[in-house]
Order: C-alpha cells, then structure tokens, then sequence
C-alpha cells in the first residue's frame, strides 16, 4: 500500500520518530575512486514539532531528471507487462515519475550548499557521545535518496548514516558531459555510460565542478557486485577521514567538515543493504577487510551469489538481520537464501519474512509512488505501509541496539521497550525463517 503524507501543503516522508532533529548533506569524496553519498545526522539543539517546521527548510527527495528517467528505463525493461505496452507508456511513466517527486520533502533540515554556525553543525548528542556509524547500499536503479525514511529515522536516535550512489569508475571514456539541461534533444548519454554502475543515475564533480552523468543501462552482473563492494570499502574510508577531520567535500570544496573530526564511532559500525544492497551487504560481510559489526539485509537479492551461497554464509562471522518480504522472497530467491542460512552459524543472527509486503517496502516507495505508481511496481494493500515501516524500523534499531557497543545508550534507552513492544504486538506479521 502506498500513503500520501501532507504537512503544510507539504508532500513529505514519514517524520523521523527520535528525539534528535536530522541534518542532512550530500558528500563527494576526492579522486578517481571517489564515492558519492548522502548524509543523515542527528544535530544540537532543541527539536521543534514537524507541524510547526516551515517545510521549505526540509531535504528534496527529488535528485533531478537524470535520476527519473534512469528508473523510467529501468522499470520498462524489468517488469513482466508487455514491453510494447511499457514502451508506448515510457513518456508518461518517466513525467509522471518526474512530477510525483519533484515536490518530495524529507524531513531533515538541509545543511548543504551553506556554511551553518556552529549549533546547525553540531553533531553530537545533547550527552556529548559519539554517533555509530551505519553505511546503507542502494538496489538496483535507486539512488542516494531512496532510504531517506529509515535513515532521518535512524539519524534521530544518534547514528550517522551514509547512503551510498553506487556508480561508475571515474574513468572520462564512460561519460558524456553535463550540458546545462539533460533534457536538451542532442543531450544524452554514451551507450557504454553505465557499464558497472547500478543507480538510475549519477555523475563525477569535473574542473570547474562540472559533471558527467550517467544514466541506468542493465546489470553486469559479478563485475558490477566487485565495484559496489569496493564503493562501501570507499565509504568505509571516507567515514575515517570524515572523523579525521580531512575529508574534502567535492560538491563544496569550500565548506568544511570539521564539525564530525572527532564525532564517530568509526569502532562501531553496521552496514545495511536493500535487494541488490542485500547482496553487497553480505558479500562485503564475508571479505577479509569487513570493519563492519553488524550487518542487516532488506531482501537480499540472492541471483548474484546463487552459485554458492554456502560458502558466503559460513564466510560471514558477524550477527545480521535479514528481513524479507513475502511477494520477492519466493522460488529461487528463498531457496539461496536459506541454503545461505544454513550455513551461517553465528546464533545471534535472524532470518524474518513479513507477510504480505512486496519488495518496495524496503524503501521509500510507499510513501512516495502514488495508487498508480505502486499498481506499476507491483505494490499490493494488504498491510498499512506506517505498520510495516515501523515494524521494520522497530527491528533494525533494536538489532543495532543489541549488537552494536554504543557508547551511550540514553538516546535509546527510552524508546527500546517501546519498539519491542510494537514488534510483540505485530508478531502476526513476522514469519522466522
């Protein structure tokens, strides 16, 4: 089921439930294996009511054309329709994309493109902690602001999350260059533009903060899983050097991060994925160099590791918590996974599908495709989607809080048996695998 959320004459994602306000920026690391990523944290001060906020203050959710028309291409080449239909419909599907996030708020107070004093840039908790770390890998043809519920929701209760763009490799032969609008009729993109690059879209910060883009073009199949896994190493990174205090941000090379030197709990981190996330999480997980404490998997999409999801589950030592919905979790996929499962032997570690939830409500969508938008996507209305947002929310947050050393615990300390609580009253809808 999809919902409409208003405040203000304002389309918005759910309101983070902690008692932090959010802040929010976009970071682009430095180099040839640059990483590109959004930035959820909480921030000092007091949190005013949302229905009093002015929403104009609020995060876009909408990344630009590029980004719609890269998931319009992506869903004309991967649903079951027939494809001369989706063809036909292709203009429409990318406006309507287009038009139904376009006016998209995220509750988290946008901290990009400005120098804030020193309160708006604050980032530490009211106890003075240091914030855990949570890294989270985007699905197939999605995009730095696909989590942006479950990150302000996370980035409210003390962590800071990382939302990675899996994309290209800087390299120049892949790309064409911005022009002032991608609209343009002769303004496109290389055949070979998304080679290993799994978002609808995204682009490298060139001289003068010039950019190329890319727009979505397939799977690559283990390539394309190589470099993702190399992207959350990229990330893992740029976390030190964020806490180091010599991070550089691309998109503002001006503007300092120095306000984070010192703020993370780079000994503490968890990763999480969706889909093909998923399967970068546990492949990651598994790799000699994971810095990672936990890890949590938002149906895994097992078709990239079938060959062997044996040997990935005995490869991963840590606890993960694997969430999966009914309607993806099926044949093939649910076969893998529970061959994965079985071989994995750290008993802190669960494995749940949620009844009558499809493989959207891992993301934003809900809250974002409209009636229409989600009949395309395959979204059915068998549970409200607030439930199992929070369900799933309530899940991640009590296995972070379980399984991760956090330094203080007050933050969550409050609102853990309340969540548990939730999570008893909607076991109906949780089958343990």
């Amino acid at each position: 089921m999809s919902k409409t959320l208003y405040t203000n004459g304002t389309q918005h994602t759910p309101f983070p439930r902690g008692p932090l306000p959010v802040g929010c920026k976009d970071v682009c690391t430095e180099g040839e294996d640059a990483v590109l990523f959004r930035m959820f944290f909480p921030v000092l001060g007091k949190k005013v009511p949302y229905e009093e906020q002015d929403p104009a203050s609020w995060t876009d959710w909408y990344l630009g054309q590029p980004y719609s028309t890269g998931f319009a291409k992506f869903i004309i080449t991967t649903q079951s329709y027939s494809m001369w239909i989706l063809r036909a419909l292709s203009p429409f599907l990318f406006l309507y994309g287009d038009w139904l996030t376009k006016s998209l708020k995220v509750p988290t107070a946008w901290l990009g493109g400005e120098q804030p004093d020193e309160d708006n840039a604050a980032r530490e908790t009211p106890a003075g902690a240091k914030m855990p770390v949570l890294v989270a890998s985007h699905g197939m043809a999605a995009h730095r602001s696909v989590f942006s519920c479950l990150a302000s929701d996370l980035a409210s209760h003390g962590f800071l999350v990382l939302v990675l763009e899996h994309r290209l490799r800087n390299d120049p032969k892949f790309f064409v260059r911005e022009r002032r609008k991608l609209a343009e009729p002769n303004a496109s993109c290389s055949p070979c533009a998304s080679r290993d690059g799994s978002s609808c879209a995204s682009f490298h910060v060139g001289p003068a903060s010039s950019r190329s883009w890319m727009i979505y073009s397939g799977y690559e199949r283990e390539s394309q899983l190589d470099r993702r896994v190399e992207e959350v190493f990229g990330a893992v990174a740029a976390v030190r050097r964020l806490n180091d205090g010599t991070l550089i941000n691309e998109l503002e090379p001006d503007h300092k991060l120095s306000a984070f030197k010192g703020a993370l709990d780079v000994n503490n981190m968890a990763l999480l994925g969706h889909s093909y996330g998923g399967t970068t999480t546990l492949r990651v997980l598994a790799d000699p160099r994971n810095c990672f404490k936990v890890g949590v998997t938002l149906d895994p999409w097992m078709f990239p590791v079938r060959a062997d999801p044996e040997a990935l589950g005995r490869a991963v030592a840590i606890p993960v918590l694997s969430v999966s919905s009914e309607d993806f979790n099926q044949g093939a996929n649910l076969k893998a996974l529970r061959r994965l499962r079985d071989a994995h032997k750290t008993e802190e570690s669960m494995f749940y599908t949620m009844k009558g939830t499809t493989h959207h409500h891992g993301n934003d969508a809900p809250w974002l495709a409209g009636r229409l938008g989600w009949w395309i996507t395959s979204g059915n209305y068998t549970h409200p989607p607030e439930i199992i947002n929070e369900l799933q929310n309530n899940l991640i947050l009590t296995f972070l809080d379980k399984y991760l050393d956090i330094e203080d615990r007050r933050l969550l300390a409050s609102v853990i048996p309340v969540y548990e609580q939730f999570i008893q009253e909607n076991k109906g809808i949780l089958l343990e695998d």
